[in-house]
């Protein structure tokens, strides 16, 4: 099995977890901050019981779901370096990577490790993982890594019932409130929960009292008061919220003022994925998914393949062309497949979901994209982002420059590899040439701090439209250094294919 498998499937990552660590599962929520406990009715009251015992002399910041026999990344990764600097490196990255970096960035959040050196074992480092897990929707391995924690607190509690709100279990956490056997984050949480069980009045007296002692910001009070007087939301008037969290969305999603736009966060992505009436807006939901490494492309194809799409711009376009492309493959029409994959391919490049794109597509196509005994070329450069099998492999056999050098990067032979562009002289440069002790990134290797260097990577990748060939070449570079020349080698390809396609548009 793949590491790619072991990041998306959350049964993968509940085997590995068990491997780690042998303690008793915590509960779903633990208590948290003082809330006003106020009466609520007995009749069918449910009730909560929680026990708990923490992960015994487990400092929570070594935590992980990946151990580093399968992660390939030491077990120091992290140890030689300061919790707040990691933190900081980690919050900065955006989902923008090309996926062979994104997967690498999956592999490092979720990975077991030592924790790194002034670690106070109050799970800072941990948290921060988290929440990058939750911020990219990866919402299943995100809960899968809570669970193993055993972290209690607020800040604990806070990203539980994130998660809770986000995949449509926050009865678990509303019924431990009504039930006082656990306390809520916060006011705004408990109000959630008061209303959601049907007692608004208990919800209007804690609304009441946190405005008195000022709990709230002026967004947050507006966003409440939606939420428990939608009447007065008329008053309001249309407008966007700036960075919601995932309670203050489901306010306002459910009490139907929340205006959905394409620049949504992933994270409250996966709750309409499902959830939104719009077919448009669960395809874009899931679209971003994809794009962000949280779900796999079958998952998004599903949703392709609802309906007949109303027209034929932006996302319908897409839509049309896989629908009739799976419809093209099933009669085995060759002419129409070879004619909708690349129309596909270039509709997928144009919302960064090519990659995916052809890995899930380049089998299913293969017997009709070859001409004598080897892909055509016009779709050479979509097919070789797909990993092919040793035996598959001289399908790809290439017949100019910029093939052979692909191939030698798909094959790793690179003594015949013959770059031209700066770009290209680059990649070489940085997969054949060793780091300069001089070079930031090698010197932080060589100092025991693994992790922080792969972080800055990933910096570098991504954007790679923005980035020079000089600092591609750089991360590269890094990347062999740090003994990950098979994701060098994936990542090169994938930034030549993609700075090609611009260039042939």
């Amino acid at each position: 099995m793949s590491i790619k498998r072991y990041i998306l499937t959350p049964i993968s990552l509940i085997f590995l977890a068990e491997t780690i660590l042998f303690a008793q599962e915590p509960d779903f929520f633990l208590p948290g901050n003082v809330i006003p406990n106020l009466e609520t009715p007995s009749d069918q009251e449910v009730h909560f019981d929680i026990t708990s015992e923490p992960i015994v002399d487990i400092n929570i910041d070594a935590v992980g779901l990946i151990p580093s026999g399968v992660s390939g990344f030491p077990n120091d990764l992290w140890a030689s370096s300061k919790v707040e600097t990691i933190r900081e490196k980690i919050s900065n990255l955006d989902p923008n990577m090309i996926p062979a970096a994104l997967e690498l960035f999956f592999i490092l959040l979720l990975a077991e490790a030592k924790p790194p050196w002034d670690s106070s074992g109050e799970g800072k480092l941990f948290l921060s993982r988290v929440d990058k897990l939750i911020e990219y929707g990866a919402l299943e391995q995100a809960n899968e890594l809570m669970e193993r924690s055993g972290g209690v607190g607020n800040e604990f509690d806070t990203r539980r019932f994130d998660i809770a709100l986000l995949t449509d279990t926050e009865h678990v956490p509303c019924s431990g409130i009504k039930s006082k056997a656990i306390k809520a984050p916060s006011f705004s949480h408990q109000i959630y929960c008061f209303v959601r069980l049907g007692e608004w009045k208990n919800a209007v007296l804690v609304f009441e009292a946190a405005k008195t002692i000022g709990d709230f910001t002026p967004q947050e009070e507006q966003i409440v008061t939606i939420f428990l007087f939608p009447e007065l939301a008329l008053s309001i008037g249309n407008q966007e919220f700036d960075k919601l969290t995932p309670l203050f969305f489901r306010m306002l999603k459910d009490s139907g003022f929340y205006n959905y736009h394409q620049n949504i966060k992933p994270s409250l992505a996966y709750h309409l994925k499902s959830s939104s009436p719009e077919w448009r807006t669960r395809i874009e939901s899931l679209e971003k998914l994809v794009r962000s490494n949280s779900l796999p492309f079958e998952t998004m194809l599903v949703a392709y393949t609802e309906s007949k799409p109303p027209s034929i711009d932006g996302v319908w376009e897409r839509v049309r062309v896989v629908q009739a492309l799976e419809k093209a493959i099933a009669s085995q029409n060759t002419l129409e497949i070879k004619d909708l994959f690349l129309q596909g391919f270039s509709l997928m490049e144009d919302v960064g979901l090519s990659v995916h794109y052809t890995e899930y597509f380049v089998p299913r196509v293969l017997p009709h994209i070859i001409e004598f005994g080897r892909i055509a070329p016009s779709y050479y450069f979509p097919a070789i982002l797909y990993d092919f099998t040793v035996e598959e492999i001289e399908l790809m056999a290439p017949s100019n420059r910029e093939e052979n050098l692909l191939y030698a990067l798909r094959t790793g032979d690179l003594a015949k590899a013959t770059p031209s562009t700066p770009l290209e002289q680059g990649i070489i440069s940085g997969l054949t040439k060793t780091s300069s002790p001089k070079d930031a990134l090698s010197n932080m290797a060589i100092k025991g701090k693994f992790g922080e260097a792969l972080l800055d990577i990933l910096s570098i990748l991504q954007d790679v439209n923005q980035a020079s060939p000089n600092e591609i070449g750089r991360a590269i570079a890094g990347l062999t250094s740090l003994g990950l020349q098979q994701t060098a080698r994936e990542v090169a390809i994938q930034i030549l294919v993609i700075k090609h396609e611009k260039l042939n548009r």
